[in-house]
């Protein structure tokens, strides 16, 4: 069975269990280190508190999934704990104007489920997160990290939440194998699960209801090396056997950064906003007052230069096993696929 009406992983504020077939969505996680995804400690709030998640992509840009729009009038950087707003925390009033959704968002399909918040003023407390560009990432078992205050049990009378902000580690699953995937009723995500989509799981882990609008991270050797490849957008059960769905980046990498690059006062320079750098001309030379010297001779004549043009018999061999090699690697990996 393939179900399509969907719904967003928004924190429910007047239900205490979830809905029956798809919730809008950190189960089987951990406590994260505070300092190791500060791009993500964004925190989307309406007059009850938290509501979504998010992440800065410029001193003053927030990415967050379109389906919360409605859902938040604040913003809330630096935050580790939702308890405690000391420290290196700063808060940003919000309304309809800062607000940008895709201009191709469905919320019948959840089809460019993201959008952008522009501040008013720039954030200090935290650098941006570089957004995927590449359509070939991430790969098949690639391991990302999903972070946020989503739910961590919903198995019980009423959904619990956390106050510390939590991660999980995922493996990506390319779409011609998630959509397959059968759920406990025997749902699959099917024609549901669209080209802008991608999916990510394991074994009881899930990102969940609060998640919504947070970052799905190819992770690097620190902060500064991480990926944003996608954004956390609907799903069916929390930390079932359908693996959650994600917004993929990669798919609205150009409206992402021709908004980036006309909302922000400073965009992070791998949105190359302004272009590469012009080139300056060399300046021409004055003309030569020596007369020319005899030119060298050419490899007609020359047979030290025939010569060395000609690879030896050992180099030629090291060029064979190195085509041999690749075809090998080549012929191993298909055979691993298929």
């Amino acid at each position: 069975m393939s179900l399509y009406g969907v719904q967003s992983r928004t924190i429910r504020r007047l239900q205490t269990t979830p809905p029956p077939e798809f919730s809008t969505r950190i189960i089987g996680g951990q406590d994260a280190d505070r300092y190791r995804y500060p791009y993500a400690q964004v925190s989307l709030q309406d007059d009850l508190g938290h509501s979504c998640g998010g992440s800065v992509v410029a001193p003053d840009v927030i990415m967050t999934a379109a389906h919360c729009a409605e859902a938040f009038n604040t913003v809330v950087v630096g935050l580790y704990n939702l308890s405690d707003v000391s420290g290196k925390v700063q808060s940003f009033a919000i309304d309809e104007r800062n607000k940008h959704v895709h201009s191709q968002y469905n919320p019948y399909t959840n089809e460019n489920d993201v959008m952008l918040i522009q501040l008013d003023s720039n954030i200090t407390v935290v650098d941006p997160i570089r957004v995927n560009n590449n359509v070939s990432v991430p790969i098949a078992t690639d391991t990302l990290a999903v972070v946020g205050w989503g739910a961590t049990d919903v198995t019980i009378d009423e959904i619990e939440y956390p106050k510390i902000f939590m991660e999980v580690e995922l493996f990506y699953v390319p779409n011609l194998f998630c959509k397959r995937i059968v759920g406990e009723d025997g749902e699959t995500l099917g024609s549901s699960l669209l080209e802008d989509m991608m999916c990510a799981t394991d074994e009881g882990k899930d990102s969940c209801y609060g998640d919504s609008g947070g970052p799905l991270i190819l992770l690097g050797s620190s902060p500064a090396d991480d990926v944003q490849v996608g954004v956390v957008s609907w799903g069916t059960v929390c930390g079932g056997k359908v693996p959650g769905v994600y917004h993929r980046l990669s798919h609205s990498y150009g409206w992402v950064k021709k908004n980036v690059c006309s909302l922000s006062s400073a965009p992070p320079d791998w949105f190359n906003c302004f272009g590469p750098p012009p080139t300056t001309p060399p300046e021409p030379t004055n003309a030569p007052t020596n007369p020319p010297t005899d030119p060298p001779p050419s490899n007609a004549t020359n047979p030290n230069a025939i010569a060395s043009a000609i690879p030896s018999t050992r180099e030629q061999s090291m060029a064979a096993e190195t085509r041999l090699g690749w075809t090998f690697a080549i012929s191993f990996f298909l055979s691993m696929l298929l």
